[in-house]
């Protein structure tokens, strides 16, 4: 009987080494089916990046929005539009290669030079400055139709660029040179009953009841925005996000602070809630009050009993010894913009607390042990 167990152990160990080993030819068959016998293994594409991750901003455009990069040659258009200086560039580091063309073709002396100048000279951001510390055409070689077409910076008045022929001056093309401008910094007011938002200032209202739990209402930001130097304006901000973290200093202060980006709500209180990772109000079925019945499956009537929210007086008292003890300020807020190109801009503002309107609330009410007498 012994010997017949173990003879039957042993075959079941053979039978599943045998599986096993079927399994792994498999699996070897099939991995070189999909890679070309083991020497390629990406040849449907799996592992190529989206295009869409691969994309890179577009820096420079031509007039009709066609995108233009470092390390092509293109035939001189009328209009080139820069959004950032070529060194900052990620698609546009080494300029912009253009090439002019004379005519006509059988033309004995094709030398030419390059020139670039202010649009308007005597405009406010052109007086007192020169051209060529904004932008730069630089020919191939002496006398050469190719030229790189680089930005240096950004400029409130359009540059021309201008191609002249050597043996005739009065043949010429121009080309206008434009910087878009860009969002350079964003200041902020934001009001509601509770508390009101300045520039970089939160003012809470010592005269507000937050814990009144009628309140419902949402806050309406102003934003208004400062922009870099530039001749066009730019794409107009489609979409508008808010993210909130704690300070250094206040994360130290109370345990649950973040001090990673949360974003943000339009709640009066998302601001402290999020940023803190605290609940200032919690939600509770009361039901002193009369139910609303509903008619559940198989006609059932289930109550449903109204919820009322309060305000947590503890756990403010907390945050107002936080805030009152700081030496810093208490929110970083990051404003990201989206424009109607899809092109995203940031503007993070370090927000303090003004301390003057802020402080505890009532949270209890004690007596002594002695009784009243009447």
């Amino acid at each position: 009987m012994k010997n017949e167990l173990q003879k039957h152990k042993t075959v079941d160990t053979v039978k599943w080494i045998a599986v096993f080993i079927a399994i792994i030819v498999l699996t070897a068959g099939m991995l070189a089916a999909l890679t070309n016998g083991f020497t390629d293994f990406n040849q449907y594409g799996w592992l190529d990046e989206s295009e869409e991750s691969m994309q890179e901003p577009t820096d420079v455009t031509d007039g009709d929005g066609d995108k233009l990069v470092s390390g092509k040659v293109y035939d001189m258009p009328s209009a080139m539009i820069f959004r950032n200086a070529t060194s900052l560039s990620m698609s546009a580091s080494g300029g912009i290669t253009v090439a002019a063309t004379v005519k006509p073709d059988s033309a004995v002396n094709k030398n030419v030079d390059w020139t670039v100048s202010w649009q308007n000279p005597e405009s406010e951001f052109a007086t007192g400055k020169t051209a060529t510390d904004y932008v730069t055409a630089q020919p191939s070689s002496d006398g050469s139709t190719t030229a790189v077409i680089s930005c240096l910076a950004p400029f409130g008045e359009q540059i021309k660029v201008s191609v002249i022929s050597r043996a005739n001056p009065g043949a010429y093309a121009v080309m206008t040179v434009d910087y878009e401008k860009k969002v350079s910094g964003v200041s902020a007011i934001a009001t509601n009953e509770d508390y009101s938002f300045s520039g970089t200032t939160l003012k809470l209202d010592d005269s507000s009841s937050w814990s009144n739990s009628d309140k419902n209402y949402s806050d309406y930001w102003d934003l208004t925005y400062t922009y870099s130097e530039g001749t066009l304006d730019p794409a107009s901000v489609t979409k508008i996000e808010y993210y909130v973290k704690s300070s250094d200093e206040l994360s130290q202060a109370v345990s649950s602070a973040k001090t990673e980006y949360v974003q943000m709500t339009d709640n009066r209180s998302d601001m402290l809630e999020k940023a803190l990772g605290i609940a200032l109000f919690t939600e509770k079925v009361d039901k002193t009050k009369d139910p609303v019945y509903q008619v559940g499956e198989g006609g059932i009537k289930i109550p449903v009993w109204p919820k009322i929210t309060t305000f947590n007086s503890a756990t403010w008292n907390n945050v107002v010894s936080a805030l009152n003890g700081l030496t810093g300020y208490a929110f970083d807020l990051k404003i990201v913009t989206t424009n109607s190109k899809g092109e995203t801009e940031e503007t993070v503002l370090q927000i303090s607390v003004d301390k003057s309107t802020i402080g505890a609330q009532a949270n209890s009410i004690e007596l002594d042990n002695e009784s009243l007498i009447f």
